[in-house]
């Protein structure tokens, strides 16, 4: 989409080139050779050129296009930032100014300048710009501007991922205004929407369940009861899988029996299409090994004291943690269209979801990695030391 985009981008420039007076020539041809850089992945040389352009012809009809491609080539914020707010206060008859409006409130949006986001968000009435505005009026409290912005979403936008996504953040407004009655709809929509979820349907499953776990009659426990059970079974190692074991334990306590939900069941109960890893079966067998063998050991040297052993077993570069897993997953989208490529993860605890890349086994290699993601704008980002703390019992003699 992207790629296509810009091809579009180019296209229109070069039918400017028809137009143009013999003044412009120059900056047009430094622009060209921008792009021809820029599509051959030479994107110093394509910035070098952009500058140019910037710089030298301001005045030029290609300003604003060199801007907007500079603005792709640059990898600091602050000047991107600059560019953008540049472009979008000054041109507003830029034939992409739309696109710049949104490419600027995404920026803010990664920094988590939410204030400057929801203004430039609400500039445009893009699917994106909706759906952020949706979430980020959810994240501040403004449960009713979220709901409008979304409900707006919904009804221009044929995108179905889009709209899973949009209903995830509309059902979460509606029950956090505790509207349970006019979020039951939604819900079902959301359900159906399965096929097209980014997440398998685990959130929409997990709504569900919490739906159904807020009344307080026996059956609408029991329906809670057996969607939180199907949650467990279909993503056992989720932090949804978590938060349902206590409201399992609770009911279980009380005798209630499950009750099916037909309208839910229909789409979950066919085999998931994630494969969710067994991590006991992915440990090297050496380690378990050395493990046994290294306990075994300790207690042979002293078997009359505790033995405790501390070793270093990971380092985990920690991008920022959040209280939206759609948030989350959106920083992961991001950093990986940034150019990192290494295994990110959403992980969750106490009440919220942390990005990180796990499993450095130096210290260096952490640190090089969180540099990166600094100069990108995540400043929020440090290296943290897991380590595992063994303790050895003897057995009475």
């Amino acid at each position: 989409m992207k790629r296509g985009f810009l091809y579009l981008f180019f296209v229109t420039t070069c039918f400017l080139w028809a137009q143009t007076p013999k003044n412009d020539q120059i900056a047009y041809t430094l622009y060209n050779q921008g792009n021809e850089a820029y599509i051959r992945k030479e994107l110093a040389t394509a910035k070098n050129y952009y500058l140019q352009v910037i710089q030298g012809y301001p005045q030029s009809r290609y300003m604003p296009y060199a801007l907007f491609m500079y603005t792709y080539v640059e990898t600091e914020y602050p000047r991107i930032l600059d560019a953008l707010s540049y472009l979008v206060q000054n041109y507003p008859d830029f034939p992409y100014w739309t696109n710049a409006v949104e490419r600027l409130g995404d920026i803010y949006y990664v920094m988590e300048n939410h204030a400057a986001a929801i203004e430039t968000y609400g500039k445009i009435a893009t699917d994106e710009a909706l759906y952020k505005l949706g979430l980020l009026y959810l994240a501040n409290g403004f449960q009713e501007e979220s709901i409008k912005a979304i409900q707006k979403l919904l009804i221009q936008t044929r995108d179905k991922d889009l709209i899973y996504r949009g209903l995830l953040v509309l059902v979460k407004a509606f029950m956090t205004k505790g509207d349970f009655t006019t979020c039951y709809p939604y819900l079902q929509r959301l359900v159906s929407l399965r096929p097209y979820a980014y997440d398998n349907g685990l959130r929409a499953l997990y709504y569900v369940a919490m739906y159904y776990a807020q009344g307080t009659e026996t059956e609408s426990q029991a329906y809670a009861l057996y969607l939180f059970g199907l949650l467990r079974q279909m993503f056992p190692l989720s932090a949804e899988a978590t938060l349902a074991s206590h409201y399992l334990s609770q009911y279980q306590r009380k005798n209630i029996s499950p009750k099916e939900v037909p309208w839910v069941s229909v789409y979950y109960t066919t085999p998931s299409r994630v494969t969710i890893p067994d991590p006991l079966r992915e440990l090297p067998l050496s380690t378990a090994k050395e493990d046994t063998a290294i306990t075994n050991l300790e207690k042979q040297i002293d078997k009359q004291a505790q033995i405790v052993r501390r070793h270093i077993q990971e380092y985990v570069v920690r991008i920022g943690e959040y209280k939206d897993l759609s948030v989350a997953n959106l920083i992961v989208t991001d950093i990986v269209k940034a150019g990192i490529r290494e295994a990110l993860g959403v992980y969750y605890r106490d009440d919220k979801y942390f990005v990180e890349i796990r499993g450095f086994s130096s210290e260096e290699t952490a640190k090089t990695m969180a540099s990166r993601l600094i100069a990108l704008g995540y400043t929020d980002t440090v290296v943290v030391e897991v380590a595992r703390v063994v303790k050895y019992t003897p057995e009475a003699q």
